[in-house]
């Protein structure tokens, strides 16, 4: 079995992808190109915003699932992000089999699995009219996350300093904040609001709302999946994998600094925010660590009041 996954910048130049697996009887490629219009208007292309970790990850878990499933000798996938013009090859898809049916079912299934479960997000540029976010699909599928109902962590986020704030693969939590992250303002700089908290299933609404968002662009340390922070309250506690607690401190309100993303954006996320809090354990955090909501009375270490 070979898998080759890779997200490349503009359009996809190589077509033919990687040479058969020994042994194939049946070679298909699939060729995604970006149509002139979208519904009944024209369009001069498509960008595709990709949270390139998780999304990378993604794709190699539904390869390699394709493979064990379907009997597939090989799979070479290529999937654009950034621009991509009218006429352009946005995503490549070539399976190699011993025989033909298993080669087209292992196709058909991959396309709908990567329309909805990886996070690639595309918008149609109109022009001189602008661009406007297609509809979203909420994930489906996390790298190294389990498919169940149990409440984990999606990104670590961390910058320099304001928005946005970029995914890394883990980050050490101190009292102070995550190590590595800077805040712009003073008001940030507080005990109190040393973590910011988000739902991605927030994400997601807001996104489908025509909003280009994603893990870390709002400025939210730790995005979750599964917890419903935003319907959680003040003085709740959260529990991670690696002993570290965060004790929920006040709804965050959307800032200013929301208008370099879009000037409509502050009134439209009014709400769904998440939380600020202040951290009561240390520990590391990374994608994947499962999550529980801790009695406030529970005893646990108590940071620097």
């Amino acid at each position: 079995m070979s898998v080759s996954v890779s997200i490349v910048d503009g359009p996809i130049a190589d077509c033919a992808g990687a040479e058969p697996a020994a042994g194939t009887g049946v070679c298909l490629t699939f060729l995604g190109v970006v149509r002139p219009t979208e519904g009944e208007k024209s369009i001069v292309g498509l960008w595709y915003e990709a949270y390139q970790p998780m999304a990378e990850n993604t794709l190699r878990q539904l390869c390699e699932l394709a493979c064990g499933r379907f009997s597939l000798l090989s799979v070479d996938l290529a999937h654009s992000r950034g621009f991509v013009p009218v006429g352009g090859t946005s995503l490549r898809i070539r399976v190699s089999s011993e025989h033909r049916a298993a080669a087209f079912e292992a196709m058909a299934w991959l396309i709908d699995c990567i329309k909805r479960d990886v996070p690639i997000w595309k918008s149609a540029d109109f022009g001189s009219e602008g661009r406007r976010m297609m509809a979203a699909v909420p994930h489906q599928a996390l790298p190294s996350v389990e498919l169940t109902n149990q409440a984990v962590v999606v990104a670590v986020n961390i910058s320099a300093g304001g928005i946005p704030k970029h995914p890394v693969s883990h980050a050490l939590l101190t009292f102070e904040g995550l190590q590595g992250d800077q805040h712009d303002h003073e008001k940030h700089r507080r005990l109190d609001r040393a973590v910011s908290v988000q739902d991605i299933e927030l994400l997601d609404e807001i996104r489908a709302e025509g909003y280009v968002v994603s893990p870390g662009t709002m400025g939210e340390n730790v995005t979750v999946r599964g917890l419903g922070v935003q319907r959680l309250s003040p003085g709740e506690r959260l529990r991670f994998e690696s002993g570290a607690i965060l004790e929920l401190t006040a709804v965050r309100k959307p800032c200013f600094v929301l208008d370099a993303i879009d000037p409509r954006l502050k009134e439209a996320v009014v709400g769904r925010c998440g939380f600020m809090a202040r951290v009561i354990a240390p520990g590391e955090l990374r994608p994947g660590q499962k999550i529980t909501v801790a009695a406030t009375a529970e005893t646990i270490v108590a940071g620097p009041s």
